[in-house]
This record gives structure tokens, C-alpha cells and sequence, in this order.
């Protein structure tokens, strides 16, 4: 659990590209190399997690605060470019880059390759962050049936 938690601390730099399209893939390649790398250890951490409240809090802070805030850096300064509507990001959005490379890393044993993140970024996570954004557009412009503002 120490190289563990201390990889996480290594790892957990700001991949500030200049645009969404290039920190999503950049972070994302973080988590999944340090991921694929600590895969066994977090199968562990993960049995464990329930039956220990100070390794769940571990966890909670060391790695998934971490990487909570490194997301909400990289969608903030997005919002601020202009290429999202602040409106598009939702609490479980965050969860979606990193908690789909934990699936495939830990619990199908399919570790992801730098493919998969830059497909999940292209097909999903880009996708959903700007389509929201083009529909509050629509919506502010007039009624438009598939688009619901949030």
C-alpha cells in the first residue's frame, strides 16, 4: 500500500496542455499507467477497503481526492477557454475517465491501453462535455425537442 499511496503522490501532475482535447488524454494517461502498474495492489486495497475505515479514508484522500481534483483543474480552466459550458460538468462525470480504467485494470484484468483513454476521451468524455454545451445553445436560441437544459 506504500508504493501505492507514494506513486500516487508522483503521479498526480496538473497536465496543463492549453486545451481540453489535449489535458483529457494527458491525465488520462496518468491514471491508467499508474493503474496498470499498481493493478494487484489496488485488487487488494480494494477487498480490504470495506473492512477498514482508515484504509477506505486512505484511499478516499491519497488517490480518488487526487485525481477529483486534478479533473475539476482540467475542466475549470476548459470553462474559462470557452470550450465547455460549466453547466456540463456534473458530479459523475469525473468518475467515468477514472473509474472505466479501474474496471478494465482491476476487475476484468483487460488492462487498458493508451487507445482506450484516447478513445474514451474522443467517443465519450469530449462528446458529452461539448454536446451539452451546443444543446444550452440551442435551447437559449428556442425550443429544440432532444435538448433539455439543466
Amino acid at each position: 500500500m506504500a508504493a501505492f499511496v507514494e506513486g500516487t503522490r508522483q503521479v498526480a501532475v496538473d497536465p496543463d496542455t492549453g486545451t481540453l482535447r489535449g489535458d483529457l488524454p494527458a491525465l488520462g494517461e496518468q491514471i491508467r499507467s499508474h493503474i496498470s502498474t499498481h493493478a494487484g495492489t489496488m485488487r487488494a486495497v480494494l477487498v480490504e477497503v470495506s473492512r477498514s475505515p482508515e484504509l477506505d479514508a486512505m484511499m478516499q484522500e491519497q488517490f480518488l481526492a487526487q485525481r477529483k481534483a486534478l479533473i475539476t483543474r482540467v475542466l475549470a480552466r476548459a470553462v474559462d477557454r470557452g470550450e465547455i459550458d460549466a453547466s456540463a460538468i456534473t458530479e459523475d462525470l469525473w468518475d467515468v475517465l477514472l473509474g472505466y480504467l479501474i474496471y478494465r485494470s482491476v476487475l476484468t484484468g483487460r488492462a487498458p491501453s493508451s487507445h482506450t483513454v484516447q478513445d474514451l476521451v474522443d467517443n465519450v468524455l469530449i462528446p458529452s462535455l461539448t454536446s451539452h454545451s451546443a444543446c444550452l445553445r440551442l435551447v437559449r436560441s428556442g425550443p429544440v425537442p432532444y435538448c433539455q437544459p439543466g
